[in-house]
């Protein structure tokens, strides 16, 4: 029918404003950018010193294990770790208050592959913030993300503008593309609601069958 023709005619371009959108968006993604320079930072920083932690725990396992005791401790109320328990008083004697044991990882001193590990945090930072949580014991999760959670949401927002509102005119698509809001509507919207030949034939050729067997089946019942 003209209608299905009509409506098949608008989901195609609908579809195809969707692809384009959704390919403008795949291409503003191929450089990094973030106006949330404060979650990127932070982020950035935490999986550094993450990054730092798993590196220092194969040069100098000693002090990660220690800051691990020490954690473990806190966790049950006996600071069982005192080397870790006069690092943090020393740096609070000296001002440095607030200090995590998580945080005695930035101390560690830099090593041949920091400038790989700073890269590593920043790429990690910016796509996938959340993870921090997960990986971080000492993280927090601001609810945001950099990249990832920018691009999970414009994607379905471009498919829901473009094709599932583009649809929301259809009524007016329908009456555009079949002319009844025209000169002829009348006419148009009379010619629509004639039946089809074809399925008017059909139904003839069936119902002259109908009555054959009708008849047939009379005829048996006489006979018996």
């Amino acid at each position: 029918m003209l209608s299905s023709v009509v409506v098949l005619d608008q989901i195609r371009e609908c579809c195809e404003k969707t692809k384009v959108m959704i390919e403008w968006l795949c291409h503003i993604e191929k450089r990094p950018f973030t106006l949330n320079t404060h979650y990127f930072s932070d982020y950035k920083q935490k999986f550094l010193t993450y990054y730092k932690a798993c590196r220092e725990n194969d040069t100098n396992p000693s002090v990660v294990k220690g800051i691990k005791a020490y954690k473990e401790g806190l966790a049950s109320a006996t600071y069982s770790e005192p080397a870790i328990t006069k690092v943090l008083s020393g740096l609070a004697s000296i001002g440095l208050s607030g200090v995590k044991p998580g945080d005695i990882a930035k101390l560690f001193p830099e090593d041949e592959y920091d400038v790989s590990l700073t890269i590593m945090a920043s790429v990690r930072g910016y796509f996938q913030g959340r993870l921090l949580s997960a990986v971080c014991c000492h993280a927090t999760t601001h609810g945001h993300l950099v990249a990832y959670k920018r691009f999970v949401d414009n994607i379905p927002l471009a498919i829901d503008s473009e094709l599932v509102r583009g649809l929301e005119n259809i009524q007016v698509t329908l009456y555009a593309g079949l002319g009844v809001n025209g000169r002829d509507g009348a006419q148009i919207c009379q010619e629509l609601m004639q039946e089809s030949p074809t399925v008017a034939s059909r139904r003839e050729e069936l119902t002259k069958k109908w009555e054959r067997l009708n008849s047939a089946s009379q005829a048996l019942m006489s006979i018996g």
